[in-house]
């Protein structure tokens, strides 16, 4: 009988440890920050900036707690890889990319083989600029070559065109989008990637149209592809790129200026669309929702009235 209570409170002390570690208290907090961050977005949502004020704050307030509890626990030399990628999530959520960087490569010695580890690397590399361009590049590569799925490799292959799109490589990121399409078809950053490419040489109606078949409507889907097609339209521009005066080339190059957030110089090419296509309702109502949204009503009914 003393023996079977002495393996309870042994499992009771051991389960009650556990329970206590830094590492499992700092991952107790970090799903505690996510929770608070999903009520500030729907606060947000609600037009409620008080509560979403007030669940941001909480929400960053137990990160950093998150973060200082990874630390106590010595995430680093003590933390699986699973337990590693959490503390460079809460990391890179912090704003320290840096050190998040660092955590990942540490967790891929970990877990060589997982190709999600490698691609995640590979992208938080991406962020510290030029001089981690190599090793990103070598992350995204590892993942192509450790993914068993398509989808996977296609993730893979987007991550290291998108890394030479933004150094420069373009015709290397074009390569690496076209394989990727190969791969998985309707990709979306390699649509993204491939239509800023086409954007880049003049194409301005293979970009829009390709832009405009995007199934994903993620928020960080759209913030991307609006940072590309702005950075593939100062390429157009510093070319002195033209197309040809027609209205569907006008109507397409005013929809990659909106989506670019130029949205006032889409005014000029939508009104060449109303010029040369009259019967074309597309541009007028673009027209009135683009006054509208830059505070000319009047303007705006002009166009929705017609």
């Amino acid at each position: 009988m003393r023996s079977l209570v002495s393996i309870f409170a042994i499992l009771f002390i051991t389960s009650a440890a556990i329970a206590q570690s830094p590492l499992n208290e700092a991952r107790i907090l970090l799903g505690d920050y996510r929770s608070a961050m999903t009520l500030a977005q729907q606060a947000a949502a609600q037009q409620n900036q008080e509560e979403a004020q007030q669940q941001m704050q909480r929400a960053m307030a137990t990160l950093q707690q998150a973060i200082e509890q990874f630390d106590a626990g010595n995430v680093m030399t003590e933390g699986d890889a699973d337990t590693i990628r959490d503390y460079a999530g809460a990391l890179k959520a912090a704003g320290n990319p840096a050190d998040a960087a660092k955590a990942l490569g540490r967790a891929t010695e970990l877990a060589s083989h997982d190709a999600s580890l490698w691609l995640e690397y590979g992208e938080t590399m991406s962020e510290l600029g030029p001089n981690a361009f190599i090793e990103s590049k070598n992350a995204f590569e590892a993942a192509h070559d450790k993914a068993a799925e398509a989808g996977m490799r296609a993730n893979a292959l987007a991550g290291l065109g998108m890394l030479f799109f933004h150094n420069g490589y373009y015709a290397l990121a074009e390569e690496q989008f076209d394989i990727a399409l190969t791969e998985s078809p309707k990709h979306a950053r390699a649509t993204i990637g491939k239509a800023a490419i086409d954007l880049r040489n003049g194409k301005v109606k293979a970009a829009s149209d390709a832009l405009e078949t995007l199934e994903v409507q993620e928020p960080a889907i759209e913030i991307e592809a609006g940072r590309v097609v702005a950075d593939a339209l100062e390429g157009f521009w510093e070319g002195r790129l033209a197309y040809e005066d027609t209205a569907e080339n006008h109507f397409a190059y005013a929809r990659l200026l909106i989506r670019g957030n130029y949205t006032s110089s889409a005014i000029s090419p939508l009104k060449r669309v109303a010029k040369l296509n009259p019967e074309d309702v597309r541009p007028l109502n673009t027209l009135g929702a683009l006054l509208s949204g830059l505070g000319n009503p009047e303007a705006a009914k002009a166009y929705l009235n017609q």
